[in-house]
C-alpha cells in the first residue's frame, strides 16, 4: 500500500487520511456487503479505507476523488472491481455511476461532509445505505432526539428520510494528519417511505423558519410565515409557547402540511 507521507494532505480540501488498521476493520465490518453490491468512496486519498474495500465480497467500489495527486496511482493500480472518477463529489450524481442502488462507504472530507449528504438526501432511491465518517458534532446532530441541544434541521430532514444511529467516535490519533476534533461513524438506511406525511420544501420552510430562531417561542418564529399562527397552533395541538428543539419531527410534518394547504 503507498504511504500516506507520499502525499501531502490540503487543508483546504478538508483531507485527514484515516490510517489506524483496526478502525478501518471496524468501518469495514460494520457494513453487510456482499458480491452484489456496488461500493462508493468519496475522496479515497492514500486509500487505507479503500483498499479495505478492495478485499470485500463486492462486485465493483467507485471512489471519487477531486484531488490530482492521487489519480496517476490509483488509475496505475488496474485492479479489476475499481473504478476511478476524477471530479468533485459535489458536482457527481449517482444515478450516472451505477443501475443500482450504491452502499456509500466513505470518510467524508470535513469541509463538504454536511452538503454532501444533504444532496444525498434528494437521491435516496439511489442508495442502498450509507456508513460515513464525519465531525463528531455533525453525527450527533443527525441522530439527535427532540430536546437535546444537538436537535435541528439536520437531525429531523435525516431522520425523516432515513433511519439513523451513530455507531462509535474515531479519536484524532487515527488520522494523518491528526484533526482537531473527533470523528463519529454514523450509519443511514433509507426508509421506505417518509417518517411521515409531508412535502420536503414545506418541511425545509418550516424548519428553516423555527431553528434560525430557536431561542424563541415558535408562535414568534412562525410569523414570518403566518402572520398569525397561534390558531394553526392550537388546531394541532401545539403549544405557541413551546421551542423549536422540543418538537417531534411528526409535529413539525403536520405543521408542513398545514403550511402546504396554505400556498
Amino acid at each position: 500500500m503507498t504511504s500516506v507521507y507520499n502525499f501531502r494532505a490540503k487543508k483546504s480540501l478538508g483531507q485527514n487520511y484515516i490510517q489506524d488498521p483496526n478502525i478501518i476493520r471496524k468501518i469495514v465490518q460494520s457494513v453487510p456487503i456482499t458480491e452484489e453490491d456496488v461500493l462508493l468512496e468519496i475522496g479515497p486519498g492514500p486509500g487505507a479505507l479503500t483498499h479495505a474495500l478492495l478485499e470485500t465480497p463486492a462486485q465493483k467500489i467507485i471512489v471519487i476523488e477531486k484531488d490530482a495527486q492521487f489519480i496517476d496511482y490509483w488509475t496505475s493500480l488496474h485492479h479489476p472491481k475499481l473504478q476511478v472518477i476524477h471530479k468533485d463529489a459535489l458536482q457527481v450524481e449517482l444515478r450516472d455511476l451505477a443501475e443500482k442502488p450504491l452502499t456509500i462507504v466513505a470518510n467524508l472530507p470535513y469541509n463538504v461532509g454536511t452538503p454532501l449528504v444533504i444532496q444525498w438526501l434528494d437521491e435516496l432511491p439511489l442508495i442502498k445505505s450509507m456508513t460515513l465518517m464525519l465531525q463528531k458534532e455533525v453525527v450527533l446532530r443527525m441522530s439527535a432526539h427532540p430536546g437535546s441541544k444537538d436537535y435541528g434541521r439536520l437531525s429531523i430532514l435525516t431522520q425523516w428520510l432515513c433511519h439513523a444511529e451513530r455507531l462509535f467516535d474515531v479519536p484524532p490519533t487515527a488520522f494523518k494528519p491528526q484533526p482537531k476534533v473527533t470523528s463519529s461513524i454514523v450509519r443511514l438506511i433509507p426508509r421506505e417511505s417518509p417518517l411521515f406525511p409531508a412535502e420536503k420544501e414545506s418541511l425545509e420552510k418550516i424548519t428553516a423558519a423555527l431553528f434560525q430562531q430557536r431561542r424563541k417561542m415558535i408562535k414568534k418564529s412562525l410569523q414570518t410565515l403566518w402572520q398569525d399562527p397561534i390558531p394553526i397552533l392550537e388546531s394541532l395541538n401545539i403549544l405557541p409557547t413551546e421551542r423549536p428543539e422540543n418538537l417531534s419531527i411528526e409535529q413539525l410534518c403536520a405543521l408542513s402540511r398545514a403550511f402546504s394547504s396554505c400556498l
